[in-house]
């Protein structure tokens, strides 16, 4: 009986890697499965040990093509509405862009946005029927919730070794 090598005519794909999207390490995985979805057969790619996992794997890969089509729509639509075509409106260029948007922990424990939000990043977030204050507000909320977040560990640390004593 011939040896199988398991990756049939897959070219023997991994979990996780990045198939064919030249990302970089500090990609998000999301990010990978966005640029190089063209449909979701793509997802059955690699080795799968247990056919749960398959089928996760395709359902993540069907639903994150269903996600990328409608970013691409929004951003095809809102780019024929600009004077001149912009080469970040596409849908890896917008996430890319979009991904730079970060609350950052300051030396009080308080988080705030890291920069303000550019030009470019405004013009893809008007794809979304979103301003720079709707960004801003969501910032602030997590914040909110983060620093509550802390609050409560605090308490709850503080109770239990208070009734560890």
């Amino acid at each position: 009986m011939p040896h199988s090598s398991g990756g049939g005519s897959h070219g023997g794909g991994s979990h996780g890697g990045s198939h064919g999207s030249g990302g970089s390490s500090s990609t998000s995985h999301a990010t990978r499965y966005f640029a190089g979805a063209h449909h979701y057969a793509y997802y059955s790619k690699g080795k799968i040990h247990h056919f749960y996992n398959k089928d996760t794997k395709i359902f993540i890969g069907f639903v994150a093509t269903i996600i990328r089509n409608r970013i691409y729509t929004l951003l095809k639509d809102e780019a024929g509405r600009m004077e001149k075509k912009q080469n970040y409106m596409t849908v890896p260029a917008a996430l890319k862009e979009l991904e730079k948007i970060e609350l950052l922990k300051g030396a009080d424990g308080e988080y705030s946005l890291d920069y303000a939000v550019t030009a470019t990043q405004k013009a893809i977030l008007n794809a979304f029927d979103m301003t720079a204050e709707n960004v801003g507000k969501q910032a602030l909320g997590i914040a909110s919730d983060l620093a509550r977040i802390r609050l409560e560990a605090i308490e709850t640390k503080a109770v239990s070794e208070k009734g560890g004593r």
